[in-house]
């Protein structure tokens, strides 16, 4: 095992990030109701990939980091207003266009 120089491992939140979300809000991720997120990115969107990997590019380059994780990377669930577990399962992706292009 390679002994790393700084020992300086960084956790990148991807999906959530409520700053993005409201400059960019075409970027959120959509419920099954039609309602965008206040604070979720859907990583289907060409253009949330874009920006993580500039972010986790920028990071790597210019701070002293070991490792970069990306941590969080998948679809977050809505589960405001859901009583029945059906809601839940279907509460877990993402209803916009960049995810309806996904096969």
């Amino acid at each position: 095992m390679e002994q790393k120089e700084n020992n300086y491992k960084l956790n990148m939140v991807c999906v959530v990030d409520p700053i993005y979300a409201e400059q960019n809000p075409e970027c959120r991720l959509i419920d099954f109701r039609g309602t965008p997120h206040p604070r979720a990115l859907c990583p289907n969107n060409p253009e949330v990939r874009k920006y993580l990997r500039g972010l986790a590019t920028n990071i790597a380059y210019e701070y002293e980091v070991d490792e970069v994780e990306l941590d969080y990377i998948r679809f977050k669930r809505s589960r405001e207003g859901f009583l029945h577990p059906i809601h839940l399962l279907i509460g877990r992706y993402c209803y916009c266009v960049s995810a309806e292009r996904k096969p």
